[in-house]
């Protein structure tokens, strides 16, 4: 009993240091990544992207006839947060109103009725996109969220690769979200997704070339990968484009049709982004 008393308290005392030790490969890469994203949202005032989004109902195992938005696409820091506002402005080549971003002069003037006008426009481009969990995943900057997250202690982070992309080596720094039987995953969503995903950096700078991000439940799962290229005149590198798969599932079989049974009926969306024209439109610009 004494024995074994003993090597309980010596596993006890050794814990703390095995579970505070790290790879120094990926203390380096998130020190390096955090800084980076950090100055990255210092620096989006107004960056606005011509976005042509893509969209497909592949649910049948076919393709269905695409579904082809363009919008303005606005990149801002939302108190802390980096972050898209999507403007739709033409659907399939037929004009939805003049090609003229009009959220930077909204962003300028934050009064709560300029606040209910980026509301409606952002709401009146998300009904184009064919389902829940491609408006709640479809914004390109989603990743960079979990580089530095409310709570780290609910990612674990590793070396996942390397590569050379863009004419440099970058590797992968994984990050995922930690999983438990009654967790509340921290995205939120409605089948309570838990998250996952990879950034493609420069260990010595932190630039981010790519971004891999993924969300898995029981009800839905969600693929998109973001790639990034430097934006001449602006010194900023920013998205160019995105691939992306979305599956939602309904589960059958209990009073609420979740808990045990089989799964009932499933959507398949596979849908791709180009981001050009990348311009720095001032807020408060006319």
């Amino acid at each position: 009993m004494r024995r074994c008393a003993l090597a309980g308290f010596m596993i006890a005392a050794l814990a703390p240091g095995l579970t505070a030790a790290q790879d120094p490969a990926v203390d380096a890469a998130l020190k390096a990544g955090r800084a980076y994203v950090d100055a990255y949202k210092q620096r989006l005032m107004a960056v606005v992207l011509d976005e042509r989004y893509t969209i497909i109902d592949a649910s049948t195992g076919q393709m269905g006839v695409p579904t082809r938005v363009s919008s303005d696409l606005v990149l801002i820091n939302n108190g802390g947060t980096a972050m898209a506002l999507r403007d739709a402005y033409a659907i399939n080549g037929a004009k939805i109103r003049d090609a003229q971003p009009r959220l930077p002069a909204l962003l300028a003037d934050p009064t709560p009725a300029n606040a209910d006008l980026i509301r409606t426009y952002t709401r009146e481009s998300q009904r184009h996109f064919l389902a829940e969990i491609v408006v709640r995943l479809n914004d390109p900057l989603l990743a960079l969220r979990f580089m530095s997250p409310d709570d780290p202690s609910k990612f674990t982070y590793s070396i996942d690769g390397r590569k050379k992309m863009d004419g440099v080596e970058v590797v992968g720094l994984r990050f995922q979200e930690n999983r438990g039987e009654h967790t509340k995953y921290v995205l939120g969503t409605r089948g309570n997704a838990a998250v996952a995903g990879k950034f493609w950096l420069e260990p010595s700078t932190g630039v981010i070339h790519q971004t891999e991000f993924y969300v898995e439940s029981k009800a839905e799962t969600g693929r998109i990968v973001v790639t990034y290229g430097q934006a001449k005149g602006l010194d900023l590198w920013v998205p160019t484009r995105s691939v992306e798969t979305y599956q939602e599932r309904e589960e059958t079989g209990g009073p609420t049709g979740m808990g045990a049974g089989g799964v009932g009926r499933s959507s398949k969306i596979e849908a791709n982004a180009s981001y050009g024209n990348p311009r720095l439109i001032p807020i408060g610009a006319k």
